[in-house]
């Protein structure tokens, strides 16, 4: 009995002290750092878990200011780190929707030939090895004729950080796919089928371009593992450590967007991969070689189609332009045909070559061979055939020549029957006809790519000839 009051008296004097020292001000300097000491053991079990990150995650993204990105453009490009240089060797284009929770992602193959301010014609991605993300964001605006808010820098090591985070992804491999390349750092070794890839293996399988595909090939494959990325996170829910993978990927990243942005970015792009409502494309074009060179020729009036489908998510079906030309082609005159517009023509000259000029002692084909028509509507004996000549050493096939229905044509023109803009206007360019005398068919059926009537202002003047003069 003595020991238990003993106890309770110093249990007594105890909090009789401790209430005296919480009044005195010293106290209240050791008592926080053992109240913070206490909320962070609680904070670090608390957060031991993914499912209870993810959970704060979601609900930090619920209060955290936020700006809303709508109608907004970002530049993604993936930098491919090698032993002496790096390369964009990803290059896409997000369009973020924020009124319809919707994606769009445009890919710009890594070939393509564009204009680089200050370089010329040259492959897109040698915009970022001259002159890093700046230039190669002002590339893209020129070459796409949008702008460009933002852009986001990604190494592809930061792409085999998530894949692991994520504990790989399954991908089907269409082929066999194997390459060393010492020099480049790079060595791939994949087999074809059905697997479940690691961080590594993604990274081989996004890398590998040299298939009879190449950078088309590519472009597929990257599209193939975000979506098989997308599908990952949406199966593991709440169990995904979201902080975890921002965290590693925030060491290989680089943007331009303020802490509010990249929040509204990332409930966006969440939002849009629940909904199922992100759209992909990829710029169209064709396969050309120029100099030696091999580049992916962008076709620029149907890239615009595809800027303003894909990414923009808009139908432009309705916005058709038609304009009622006389043509020769009488089962042609119910068709819907248009001019070519000023915008195009400024679009399409600005990614080419201001006069291209087939080599002197060799023949010079172009990406897609075209079989054209010359009618001599300027009534000067044998320019038609004169014409005809000239196309054919430039590698054109020309199915035939002739007189066009009258010889009252002032200014030459040309019929795209097939709404080959692009290689309508570079042609025209190159023949000194104005583009804007251009008249575009959607007509692919038609045995004939390209009809050119001859004006009066492309020849010097000569004494009208008889009905004969082709």
């Amino acid at each position: 009995m003595v020991t238990s009051k003993k106890h309770l008296s110093l249990i007594s004097r105890f909090r009789v002290n401790y209430r005296k020292a919480s009044r005195q001000w010293w106290f209240v300097f050791v008592r926080i750092p053992v109240y913070t000491s206490v909320l962070y053991l609680m904070l670090v079990i608390f957060l031991s878990t993914a499912f209870s990150r993810a959970y704060l995650f979601e609900f930090l993204l619920t209060i955290i200011p936020k700006t809303r990105l709508n109608g907004v453009n970002v530049l993604l490009m993936g930098i491919d780190n090698t032993k002496d240089i790096q390369r964009s060797d990803t290059i896409m284009v997000l369009h973020l929707d924020a009124d319809r929770h919707r994606i769009g992602v445009l890919s710009i193959p890594r070939d393509s030939r564009v204009n680089v301010p200050g370089v010329g014609l040259t492959k897109i991605n040698h915009a970022y090895a001259y002159g890093g993300p700046p230039l190669l964001k002002s590339t893209v605006i020129s070459f796409l004729g949008i702008p460009i808010d933002y852009y986001i820098k990604v190494n592809l090591g930061g792409v085999q950080e998530l894949v692991d985070d994520l504990g790989g992804i399954d991908v089907n491999v269409s082929k066999n796919m194997y390459y060393v390349d010492q020099a480049g750092d790079l060595f791939i070794n994949l087999k074809a089928g059905q697997q479940h890839l690691n961080g590594s293996k993604t990274v081989q399988f996004i890398r590998f371009r040299h298939d009879g595909t190449s950078d088309i090939g590519r472009i597929q494959r990257q599209q193939l593992v975000a979506q098989s990325l997308a599908d990952r996170m949406v199966d593991l829910g709440n169990k995904l450590d979201i902080p975890r993978v921002i965290t590693k990927l925030g060491y290989e990243m680089e943007t331009d967007m303020s802490g509010k942005e990249i929040a509204g970015f990332a409930v966006q792009f969440r939002d849009a991969i629940r909904e199922k409502n992100v759209d992909t494309g990829t710029v169209p074009g064709d396969v050309a070689l120029i100099g030696g060179v091999s580049y992916w020729k962008p076709n620029i009036s149907e890239m615009d189609k595809t800027i303003s489908t894909i990414l923009m998510g808009i139908d432009g079906s309705k916005d058709q332009v038609v304009s009622k030309v006389e043509t020769s082609d009488s089962d042609a005159s119910q068709d819907t045909r248009r001019k070519v517009t000023l915008k195009e023509i400024d679009r399409i000259t600005s990614q080419s070559d201001s006069h291209p000029k087939p080599p002197s002692n060799s023949k010079s084909t172009p990406p897609t061979p075209l079989v054209v028509e010359v009618l001599n509507g300027s009534g000067l004996p044998g320019e038609a055939n004169r014409l005809a000549a000239k196309l054919k050493k430039m590698g054109y096939k020309v199915k035939r020549t002739g007189n066009a229905g009258s010889f009252k044509y002032a200014h030459s023109m040309m019929v795209d029957w097939k709404g080959k803009v692009d290689n309508s206007v570079n042609l025209a360019t190159t023949l000194s006809i104005d583009p804007g005398k251009i008249i575009v068919y959607d007509r692919p059926t038609k045995s004939i790519d390209i009809t050119i009537v001859i004006g009066r202002d492309v020849v010097a003047r000569k004494p009208t000839p008889s009905k004969e003069s082709r």
